[in-house]
């Protein structure tokens, strides 16, 4: 997951120091190259906000009181083949262009490499500036698994009285000292057919339907000690909020369980690029007001839909596997290992 967040800040840091410069002697193209990240990072980006709202359950049923259990998972969301690339529209653009003159496919983060050019020009100068590769190459061909964002979690969850769980998820900070990246979450799951369930009945059902809802940020910060182009406190700083709201039905087998869920994802991601960026337009050895930006770059990127999710765990005591799959916009393949006390 780090590796692919870093190239994510990288990529944009990359093209402020290689083509900034030049971009901003011709005009301030500040707006044409947010757009143009917007479609070449999405595919990592959105995948990423979906994996944030998996693995919150292995099971529908909820705990008795003070029951827990702590949960180590991995979820991967898929890269759909139609967003290796994009069709350059210069409609959407007010300086860029292919040379071409004519609508392309470029790639995308989760694309190939590449040797196309854009050309940027305000009617009286031009420039040309190399489209970014992407990394999707690197993933081997023959994996069973195809192109995807994976993401490690973990999580507790702790039973409360009136058939309630309360979760958190986390993923420590971790990271270089020039990137780091982490991750929390809280989810609360309410056991429905039980609160219809006298409370003195000593019937066990095999069936169970429970509410969850879920909330988990994750914030992603990128210091280079370099980047090429004077200034300071310089760095790229990524905040990602995601929510779930979804409805879990269970059967229980004791030593396997099915668990089927359906319910809405959604997310919404602000990438940034803080501090200031000094640029000698001029040639002259200092630099004018108009030579300094400030916090230059700010992306949106928004997503969302509905899921519906499949999953099956084995029970061997405390001790629990799962596996669940989750048909979405971005497909998603979840495993992990749990050790619960009822």
């Amino acid at each position: 997951m780090n590796r692919i967040l870093l190239h994510i800040l990288v990529a944009v840091f990359g093209f402020m120091q290689v083509n900034y410069a030049q971009i901003e002697e011709v005009y301030a193209g500040l707006e044409d190259a947010e757009t143009y990240f917007t479609h070449y990072l999405s595919p990592a980006i959105n995948p990423f906000m979906y994996n944030m709202n998996n693995t919150w359950y292995s099971q529908a049923d909820t705990h008795k009181k003070w029951g827990f259990d702590i949960q180590i998972s991995a979820t991967t969301s898929f890269v759909p083949e139609d967003e290796k690339s994009f069709v350059f529209d210069e409609r959407e653009y007010n300086y860029l262009s292919l040379p071409s003159g004519n609508s392309q496919l470029l790639p995308t983060i989760a694309g190939g490499e590449t040797n196309k050019q854009l050309n940027a020009s305000n009617g009286t100068d031009s420039i040309l500036i190399d489209v970014p590769d992407g990394i999707g190459h690197e993933w081997p061909e023959d994996f069973f698994i195809p192109l995807s964002l994976p993401l490690p979690m973990v999580q507790a969850s702790l039973g409360l009285t009136g058939d309630t769980d309360v979760m958190i998820k986390f993923l420590p900070k971790s990271g270089k000292e020039e990137f780091k990246a982490g991750l929390t979450g809280i989810g609360i799951k309410q056991n429905l057919l039980k609160l219809f369930q006298e409370k003195d009945s000593t019937h066990t059902s095999k069936s169970s339907l429970s509410l969850l809802a879920a909330f988990t940020n994750a914030k992603v910060n990128y210091k280079p000690n370099n980047t090429g182009v004077d200034g300071e406190n310089q760095e790229m700083q990524a905040s990602v909020n995601t929510f779930t709201l979804q409805a879990i039905g269970g059967y229980d087998l004791k030593i396997v369980n099915f668990y089927f869920a359906m319910g809405y994802t959604g997310g919404s991601t602000a990438l940034d690029a803080l501090g200031t960026y000094q640029f000698d337009f001029n040639n002259n050895g200092s630099y004018e007001s108009d030579e300094i930006m400030k916090d230059p770059v700010s992306m949106q990127f928004k997503k969302g839909g509905f899921r519906t999710t499949l999953g099956i765990r084995l029970n061997a005591g405390p001790v629990k596997l799962f596996t669940d799959y989750t048909f979405q916009k971005y497909a998603s393949l979840s495993a992990g290992l749990a050790v619960s006390i009822k």
